[in-house]
């Protein structure tokens, strides 16, 4: 079911509810929309109610600003979960989408009852280097012909978070990353530490869009996660 919601800034955003069952959120990265996942939702819709949400700036969703962060993108997911009365969800965040998921689930704890933080990254020095020095070539290049782009400016963003506020996180937790991911292994190690409950799994042979190239694997690798979550419940 296709919506949309305005939120408390003007900025209209869109998402889609697909699927039956406890309700698993999907946050895309930088410069994608929600069509990304299109074989998880196909995968989780048999079990869950799949929420997937255009960021501000991304897909159809509408953004007229000059810049965004990771906290409007976190308000924007709570203004959602509140219009749709959702109290406990599965939460599962691609790259930026990782990012914002771990300020969601640092936020409200409580609403957040697994996570999986796929190729997430606190701050710009969690990537490496070579790919620092990429994004900030770009966002420098766009400065000096002055071109507009929130979305490109938000690749050099920290979440606003250090390791002490994922202490906060109550979700049992799964961080993954390829082994031929942007992000440093110290780092997605480091998040995976400092999270109550969390567990790194680094897969071999795969990439930073490990969950586009190898679907297959990345789905049975999260649903695995999932069904041990819940076996321990019982």
């Amino acid at each position: 079911m296709e919506k949309w919601i305005l939120t408390a800034d003007q900025v209209k955003i869109h998402y889609q509810l697909c699927g039956r069952g406890p309700v698993m959120i999907f946050l895309h990265g930088n410069s994608q929309s929600m069509k990304v996942f299109k074989k998880q939702v196909a995968y989780f819709s048999k079990s869950y109610t799949c929420l997937t949400i255009d960021t501000r700036a991304h897909g159809q969703s509408i953004f007229l600003g000059e810049r965004m962060t990771f906290s409007d993108l976190s308000e924007d997911v709570f203004s959602i979960l509140d219009k749709e009365n959702i109290k406990k969800a599965t939460l599962l965040g691609f790259s930026d989408g990782a990012n914002t998921a771990m300020l969601l689930a640092a936020i409200q704890p409580e609403r957040f009852t697994e996570l999986i933080l796929n190729a997430g990254n606190l701050n710009f020095n969690g990537l490496y280097s070579i790919l620092r020095f990429i994004f900030s070539f770009i966002n420098q290049i766009k400065n000096w012909f002055k071109i507009k782009s929130p979305t490109l400016e938000l690749l050099t963003e920290d979440t606003g978070l250090d390791l002490t506020d994922l202490s906060q996180i109550s979700a049992k937790t799964l961080v993954l990353i390829g082994q031929f991911d942007v992000i440093k292994y110290g780092h997605a190690r480091a998040i995976k530490n400092a999270i109550p409950h969390a567990k790194l799994i680094i897969a071999p042979f795969a990439s930073h869009l490990f969950f586009r190239t190898q679907p297959h694997r990345f789905n049975r690798i999260v649903s695995h996660f999932l069904k041990s979550v819940s076996s321990d419940k019982h």
